[in-house]
């Protein structure tokens, strides 16, 4: 089993909306656009979820493309594991749930979603694209995938083998990175307030 990554019911509620008990969770978040390229995740998530089927994939954001990868879902046969989330106010909370964070863009600056994902101690897999090598950096445990499913689907496969303390270390060295390089203070504020709003809703 894999734990998840901070213990509240929050992130509790969270993973059973998702249908995930003890099962991996891998999140990503974005608008639904082809230069995001989900339709690359799914492709690799396919191969991902045939090795392991009780893995599970959450997309937060919307966007033009939503229709077309809601049926790419159902035509891989992934519908209940690749799930479209929409726009979600609680992606902090999200990442708080998850055991993983995937990034699969064909092109990129360089994504805050990233340092949110760090600051939340991700073990990380994106595309090698960008300024995504200046935070995903595969010293501090980080995956860097070639912009092509199979290497996503390959990076993917490797987090999940480590070991649970293998990927604590790495996301606490890439939440090290971080806040030594970048400007840390304004991600956990708005990561802080968020949490606490959703928090007080509940």
């Amino acid at each position: 089993s894999f734990p998840t990554r901070r213990s509240s019911d929050l992130v509790d509620a969270i993973r059973r909306e998702l249908g995930v008990a003890d099962g991996f969770l891998w999140v990503t978040a974005g608008r639904l656009v082809p230069e995001k390229g989900h339709d690359m995740l799914l492709e690799a998530f396919e191969t991902v979820h045939q090795a392991r089927p009780d893995v599970r994939l959450a997309v937060a954001g919307d966007g033009p493309q939503r229709r077309a990868l809601d049926q790419l879902i159902a035509e891989r046969g992934l519908t209940g594991s690749a799930m479209l989330l929409g726009q979600r106010r609680d992606v902090p909370a999200l990442l708080a749930a998850a055991n993983a964070f995937v990034l699969s863009s064909r092109w990129e600056g360089l994504p805050r979603v990233l340092l949110e994902a760090a600051a939340q101690r991700l073990p990380i897999v994106c595309t090698d694209v960008g300024g995504c090598r200046e935070i995903a950096r595969p010293e501090f445990g980080a995956v860097l995938a070639h912009p092509d499913p199979a290497d996503l689907a390959r990076g993917m496969l490797h987090v999940m083998d480590l070991t649970p303390d293998e990927r604590a270390r790495s996301g606490q060295d890439l939440r090290n990175l971080v806040r030594s390089e970048f400007d840390m203070d304004a991600v956990v504020v708005r990561w802080e307030e968020l949490y606490a709003s959703i928090l007080a809703r509940g």
